[in-house]
């Protein structure tokens, strides 16, 4: 895949997940957390990126969304 095409569909990810308003978003393929990410970093809109299965641990652990979102990478 050309670099423009691969650089274009990581901010047309980014662009899906700002329009749903989330506070962090979550996906189990490490490349598309990777993805969505860098396309953000572009944006300048940085957002926490999880695993589902740190969403677990969290849960398990009874973590609460303010010290999981602090904690996470971006």
């Amino acid at each position: 895949m050309p670099r423009g095409a691969y650089t274009a569909k990581q901010d047309r990810k980014a662009a899906h997940v700002l329009a749903t308003g989330a506070q962090a978003y979550a996906s189990a393929n490490p490349g598309c957390l990777v993805q969505v990410s860098q396309g953000l970093r572009r944006r300048r809109q940085l957002l926490p990126a999880l695993h589902p299965i740190e969403l677990i641990d969290a849960s398990i652990r009874n973590v609460g969304s303010a010290r999981l979102l602090a904690s996470t990478r971006r």
